[in-house]
C-alpha cells in the first residue's frame, strides 16, 4: 500500500484554516496529515495544536516557495510514496481524495505518466483537455499531489524563472503556444518557483 502525506500549509488566517482543514480531516484514514505552519500571531501558532496531525512543523518561514521545499524535503526523508500540498485558502469537496488520486491511473491508461495531479483546475492553465481531466502547464502549489519521483525531480530543479522559458518549452513539446491564453499573455514576467515545476516534469 502506498504511503501518502498531505501537508496543510498555513500562515495565520485561522478563520480560513478552520474551514479548509475540514475536508482533509474526513480522509485521515487514507493519508498522513502534516501541519506546516509559518504563523506569526499567537492565535496562528496555537490553532494547529488542537488537531491530530501525524507530524507538525512550526516556525516554517521564508515565504511559500521555501515552505513547500521544506515540506517536500521532510516528507521525502520520511519515505512517502506520494506527497501533497494543500494551502489554507483552498477549499476541497468531501470526495476530493478518490477523484484526485484516480487521475494518476486515468492518465496512465491514456499513455501519460503523470508526476503530479490536482483537484484544482484553472482554465487558463490547461495545456490540452482530455476526457474527464486536463493536462496542465501549471498546477501551482495551492493543491497538488506529486509522486515520489516527481517530488525528487522538482526539488533538484527548484528555482524561479521567466515566462519565456515556459512558453518556449511547452511549444516545443506540444506545439501549443500558451502565451495568448495564460495569465501573463505574451508579456515577459518573472515567475515564482511553482510555475517551473510542471515545465520540468
Amino acid at each position: 500500500m502506498s504511503k501518502i502525506a498531505i501537508c496543510f500549509m498555513t500562515k495565520d488566517g485561522v478563520d480560513l484554516s478552520k474551514q479548509t482543514i475540514e475536508p482533509l480531516l474526513y480522509r485521515q484514514d487514507d493519508f498522513d496529515l502534516w501541519s506546516i505552519d509559518g504563523s506569526g500571531s499567537t492565535e496562528g501558532k496555537i490553532w494547529p495544536k488542537q488537531y491530530n496531525f501525524q507530524q507538525r512543523r512550526e516556525n516554517v518561514v521564508g515565504g511559500p516557495d521555501a515552505a513547500v521545499a521544506y515540506a517536500v524535503t521532510e516528507c521525502l526523508a520520511h519515505g512517502y510514496d506520494y506527497i501533497g500540498i494543500v494551502e489554507n485558502d483552498v477549499l476541497l469537496p468531501k470526495d476530493w481524495f478518490e477523484d484526485t488520486f484516480l487521475l494518476f491511473e486515468e492518465a496512465e491508461e491514456d499513455g501519460i505518466k503523470a508526476g503530479a495531479v490536482s483537484a484544482r483546475c484553472y482554465a487558463d492553465r490547461i495545456l490540452f483537455p482530455r476526457d474527464g481531466y486536463a493536462v496542465m502547464h501549471n498546477l501551482g502549489f495551492g493543491m497538488v499531489i506529486w509522486s515520489r519521483e516527481a517530488a525528487e525531480i522538482m526539488l533538484r530543479n527548484f528555482r524561479t524563472s521567466w515566462t519565456l522559458e515556459n512558453r518556449r518549452l511547452f511549444m516545443e513539446l506540444s506545439g501549443i503556444d500558451i502565451g495568448p491564453h495564460w495569465a501573463f499573455n505574451v508579456g515577459e514576467h518573472w515567475l515564482c518557483a511553482d510555475w517551473g515545476v510542471d515545465r520540468v516534469l
